[in-house]
């Protein structure tokens, strides 16, 4: 693995759980990013019956001469070494028509960065790319040029990043990829499978040509990983592989069933959503920062003067909820917001605004029963280590605003626990409620409704200081409209 950071050699044991996904009979292969040869390791014993060509790429020539020591003796008439830049010799080697490849074994360049983007010509427009040529990141070149480099029925095996895997950016070519064959198996590697490298990484085996029905979705242990076979049908528009995200899918839709009275609907119809308007560097210190959330609640301890005041949408209003836009697990951050009206936030910062059809405090009690836990925050999270949520994913996701109609008494209790400022009754309480909506059915609860008999209009005051009167509400809008500053 080669990153902006510099080369990370592949572990063996990562190569030989990539190796149980190459067909019996391998007689041309190609690895355009060989390095020392350890992805070639765990094949040796099956590429000496039937192995006729055998290419290594790669850019170091001292990487090519270690290999030449390795597998020299071995594959001496087979052996092909190249010093060479992968994507300039597999533009000369289509133009030539030469043979394609059985097999395609890689752990390709991630570029790391945004701005680290190759030249790449496409069979066809993209959603993303409406030319034949575009700019994209390495890792994504290595890929669609192997891809094209195999014979029909060969297989791509490959270790990729998550912005492979599941970022917005690649979803076109996660569309591609299906479009032209069988994605058969994504595998997330665990974390620092890499020295040094908290980024998620998967394995990834690909068949060209080949009909797809349903691919095979594994978690982050390495030798007994939890399984998910996902029909292709049940992806996502944006076709995304992880199985994190696709488990907590599942899960969001299994409640969605049993519990179809909650009045779901995607948070943009119910709530603005803004980002804060201070940009970094200067945000964190003009402005309402990450670093001002604490345990549930967002309240600066030091009481820091020379806050950016203002009017806009873009300053904290009566009743918003703040989440961190990035850092670590960031969703567990969603709270409310203690004083600092109209004051500015850093743009690391969403504002969660409620419109008048649902009150702040029933929204942060939904909200958070949703996403503040290891499956339901893998809804709108991506990355990892500092992870980051996209306007996006929060706009979409779906939210029982009438969940206190059911779960009454616990919403009463978790009113209790707010006005308190009792961050661990409150998750004592979400957790609780989250078990119930995970185990049992709506049937089963149906009696619960009755309980439920606090009213919306004192809902709407909870977040607001004890001599708020209805003047002090969100003024009634015509239409909900969702303004982006993203």
């Amino acid at each position: 693995m080669n990153s902006s950071r510099g080369r990370h050699a592949t572990p063996l044991d990562i190569a030989c759980v990539l190796a149980r996904h190459a067909s019996r009979h391998i007689s041309s292969i190609l690895e355009p990013a060989v390095g020392t040869g350890i992805l070639l390791q765990p094949l040796i014993e099956r590429l000496k019956k039937s192995a006729k060509q055998i290419v290594c790429i790669d850019s170091d020539p001292n990487a090519l001469s270690i290999v030449r020591k390795t597998l020299g003796k071995t594959f001496h008439n087979s052996l092909q070494l190249v010093s060479e830049d992968f994507l300039k010799w597999s533009e000369r080697f289509l133009a030539k028509k030469g043979k394609s490849f059985d097999c395609v074994l890689m752990n390709p360049p991630f570029s790391g960065r945004r701005g680290l983007l190759v030249r790449l010509e496409l069979d066809r427009p993209s959603r993303t790319i409406s030319k034949t040529v575009g700019y994209v990141p390495i890792e994504v070149a290595f890929v669609i040029r192997g891809v094209k480099l195999l014979k029909p029925g060969g297989r791509l095996l490959a270790i990729v990043p998550s912005s492979l895997v599941s970022s917005s950016g690649a979803s076109w070519v996660r569309n591609y990829l299906l479009s032209i064959g069988f994605v058969r198996f994504v595998h997330e590697l665990p974390r620092f499978t890499f020295k040094d490298v908290e980024a998620r990484v998967y394995l990834f085996v690909f068949e060209k040509g080949t009909t797809q029905g349903s691919l095979t979705l594994c978690n982050h242990d390495l030798y007994k990983p939890e399984k998910l076979v996902m029909p292709i049908s049940r992806l996502n528009h944006e076709a995304r592989f992880d199985y994190s995200f696709n488990q907590a899918r599942l899960w969001l839709q299994d409640i969605r069933s049993k519990f179809p009275s909650l009045e779901w609907t995607e948070l943009k119809n119910v709530a603005f959503l803004y980002r804060g308007s201070e940009e970094s560097p200067d945000g964190p210190k003009n402005a309402i920062h990450t670093c001002d959330w604490n345990d549930g609640f967002w309240d600066s301890e030091n009481q820091r003067e020379g806050l950016k005041q203002g009017n806009g949408d873009r300053c904290i209003k009566r009743g918003d909820l703040l989440v961190r836009r990035v850092g670590r697990s960031c969703v567990q951050s969603l709270g409310p917001i203690r004083g600092y009206l109209n004051h500015a936030c850093s743009d690391c910062i969403y504002l969660i605004r409620p419109n008048p059809a649902i009150a702040s405090s029933e929204l942060l009690f939904a909200l958070r029963i949703l996403v503040a836990c290891s499956k339901g925050a893998a809804l709108v999270e991506r990355g990892t280590g500092a992870t980051y949520i996209t306007e996006q994913a929060l706009l979409e996701l779906p939210v029982p605003t009438a969940l206190r109609l059911i779960f009454g008494r616990e919403f009463k209790s978790y009113l209790m626990a707010l006005r308190r400022k009792d961050p661990h009754a409150m998750r004592s309480i979400e957790k609780k409620t989250r078990h119930i909506l995970t185990n049992k059915t709506e049937k089963v609860l149906g009696k619960r409704k009755s309980s439920g008999t606090i009213s919306r209009r004192p809902a709407n005051l909870l977040l607001a200081p004890h001599n708020t009167t209805s003047r002090n509400l969100p003024r009634p809008v015509k239409e909900t409209k969702i303004e982006s500053f993203v």
